[in-house]
């Protein structure tokens, strides 16, 4: 079974598209690029097919994100990836968590698909999109994933119903069932653990104010479901999750990190007093 030091690195599954983001990266720092439009235009010119298809060797659903909403999900994962280098979390965290959190952004959206203006089920849909994926990028699973992957994936996706109201029902009460099943399939501090579990959470905190989520976790149920290094890989996941939508709008990407930051901040303390 793959451990956490031999889990595949994003860099070297996808070569191309991480040479890319390093690209984009560069050129938003020099203000080559520095409006929303310029980078859609040169994230929409690197997705050829024959990109597209290589990605879709490790992510099935990611061709469908060119297709939805004119690639603008599409669009903001790329730009949350290329946003990494600017946070001092993600610089000083290790090759791992590095990893990790590549990995999570890359399928934190890619199941999204509904026609609601808020579509906060996507993040279960896109866990088990990612926990789907997992031997497709490589990972050595244990006999407990293949014997419980389809179960877990039942659970999970029963937890937000059809998607048919409003896009937003999100049953929390049976995380416990979810969580208590997902670290039965796969060890609980394995990096695949922490991907399917940060995508799973990353609607679940409100860190902007702007954002309410509609079914947020409380206290008390954050600090059940994670531990101290689950807790900074969702800092920074979050971080770039904001700044994917709000890299170009300079006003409100700083306030929206320092509100994000706080909420952390507060977060971390209880944890860790």
């Amino acid at each position: 079974m793959s451990t956490q030091n031999d889990f595949p690195r994003f860099d070297r599954a996808l070569p191309a598209l991480a040479a890319f983001i390093r690209d984009l990266t560069a050129s938003i720092q020099t203000r080559e690029i520095d409006t929303e439009g310029k980078a859609e235009r040169a994230i929409k010119e690197f997705f050829t097919q024959q990109q597209l298809n290589n990605l879709a060797q490790v992510a099935p659903a990611w061709n469908d994100l060119l297709e939805y909403e004119g690639a603008r999900t599409l669009c903001h994962v790329v730009t949350a990836l290329a946003s990494l280098p600017y946070y001092p979390e993600y610089n000083e965290a290790s090759q791992v968590q590095q990893t990790i959190i590549a990995w999570a952004l890359l399928y934190h959206d890619i199941a999204k698909r509904s026609k609601h203006a808020k579509d906060h089920g996507h993040a279960f849909r896109s866990a088990v999109a990612a926990a789907r994926s997992l031997p497709l990028i490589g990972v050595d699973l244990p006999e407990s994933y293949h014997s419980g992957i389809d179960g877990w994936s039942e659970l999970t996706l029963a937890a937000i119903g059809d998607g048919t109201t409003d896009g937003n029902h999100v049953d929390n009460r049976t995380l416990p069932h979810i969580l208590e099943q997902l670290d039965a399939m796969l060890a609980q501090d394995s990096a695949s653990s922490r991907i399917v579990k940060i995508i799973l959470f990353h609607h679940s905190i409100t860190t902007v104010t702007d954002w309410p989520q509609p079914n947020p976790l409380s206290d008390t149920e954050i600090l059940q479901y994670f531990d101290s290094e689950l807790l900074h890989l969702m800092r920074i996941m979050l971080l770039a999750d904001s700044d994917g939508w709000e890299l170009f709008h300079a006003s409100t990407c700083h306030a929206y990190r320092l509100e994000t930051r706080g909420v952390f901040d507060r977060l971390r303390q209880a944890i860790a007093p």
